[in-house]
């Protein structure tokens, strides 16, 4: 097998270019072990009422994902009396509900901008600070109802997750997670963080905590709390399933000389002996060198993880070959460069060997370079179909 040559380096380390990552969350590892599916048939956890849980104000809230829409509510965290999450399907909305004096109050999602699937987990917090109600998913806000005035109404009353703890119509049909209670409203970017992590003792919001059902244990009967010790109980129609709310500490798979996230994100970033590679940010990157790899993942919802540094040792490749839908010519060159099948061009960039960009251009059928210098110069072509093509060119 021959080695990579200084070119083939270049060429692999000559990219796309950096994504701008606009998430502001990261994520620190702390995942989800398991999560709790019930059957949509009365399957519920039943939580015994407590003056710890008997709030006035505060937030609430959980993680879910779907199996099936066929009841018309779909209970989430309901408290007999004075507080509700759910799922209402004639209006394919997320609502919920307190009761302050005599009166009961909602917030709830637009169904006709906010569309829910089963395929896809959502994030779900509602808080209130004694005026302004308030329902986020996925970290923004979907609601705010400035209505009601004063305490929600006391009852120290059982709790239920995934249905009433008195009656299982109305049952959820699928997964919950991460169910925690808040004694005070949490602001955006307090909601926002509850995306990327589970809550441990270092969180500045633990000491917030009421009550903080992980659902990690795996025991048959038993959700734990990790507060109060305020342990809720599984009845018929609950189980345990493995991983929960969307993992977001990434690991690296390695391939030969390929290197992969496990994890899909809308962002990737990679490093080498702790050193940004420039323009490297796809979910696949093929090694050129010995080092210390990692990867940074951008999630949908607004969180960066990172993934554990790999000690990478190359097992030997062979020089790049290219498949070109576009070719280029005269090759070497005193200046003037053709282009064939140039209308499937996007943009043409030209490096010299260091890696330096010398120009950059929009399709075209040719290129004049006769006032670079002489030398090897690497060109990239970036096609109509977001595909790059590399050739090594000898300027004269």
């Amino acid at each position: 097998m021959k080695k990579l040559s200084i070119i083939s380096t270049i060429i692999l380390f000559i990219f796309f270019g950096i994504k701008e990552i606009k998430c502001q969350n990261l994520a620190n590892g702390l995942q989800s072990v398991s999560s709790l599916k019930l059957n949509g048939s009365g399957g519920r956890v039943i939580i015994p009422g407590s003056v710890n849980t008997d709030i006035s104000q505060g937030s609430y809230g959980a993680w879910v994902k779907f199996n099936s829409f066929g009841s018309t509510y779909q209970r989430i965290i309901y408290k007999e009396a004075n507080v509700e999450l759910f799922y209402f399907e004639p209006m394919k909305r997320f609502e919920a509900e307190i009761v302050v004096g005599a009166q009961r109050f909602e917030v709830f999602t637009d169904s006709l901008t906010f569309k829910i699937d089963t395929a896809e987990w959502y994030h779900l917090m509602v808080t209130y600070d004694t005026s302004d109600f308030k329902i986020y998913v996925n970290g923004n806000l979907e609601s705010v109802n400035s209505s009601p005035r004063g305490p929600i109404k006391s009852q120290p009353n059982s709790w239920g997750i995934g249905a009433s703890p008195s009656s299982g119509a109305w049952s959820f049909n699928g997964e919950i997670d991460e169910v925690t209670l808040f004694n005070r409203a949490l602001n955006a970017i307090e909601v926002n963080s509850l995306l990327c992590n589970q809550i441990d003792t270092n969180n500045s919001l633990y000491s917030s905590l009421l009550a903080y059902y992980k659902f990690d244990e795996n025991n048959d009967t038993i959700a734990s709390d990790e507060i109060y010790g305020n342990d809720g109980v599984l009845n018929t129609g609950v189980s345990w399933i493995e991983l929960g709310m969307p993992n977001f500490k990434p690991h690296i798979i390695i391939n030969n000389n390929n290197l992969s996230s496990n994890i899909s994100g809308v962002n990737y970033q990679w490093y080498l002996d702790g050193n940004q590679l420039i323009g490297d940010t796809n979910q696949i990157y093929s090694a050129t060198q010995n080092g210390d790899y990692y990867i940074e993942v951008a999630s949908q919802y607004g969180c960066i993880g990172a993934s554990d540094v790999e000690s990478f040792v190359l097992t030997g490749v062979d020089d790049i070959n290219v498949t070109a839908t576009v070719e280029i010519y005269p090759n070497p060159t005193k200046g003037l460069i053709n282009f064939l099948n140039s209308n499937n061009i996007k943009t043409i960039s030209i490096f010299d060997i260091s890696g330096k960009e010398v120009l950059t251009s929009t399709g075209s059928n040719h290129l004049d370079i006769s006032y670079v210098e002489k030398g090897i110069y690497i060109v990239k072509i970036l096609t109509k179909e977001n595909q790059a093509q590399i050739f090594k060119l000898f300027k004269q």
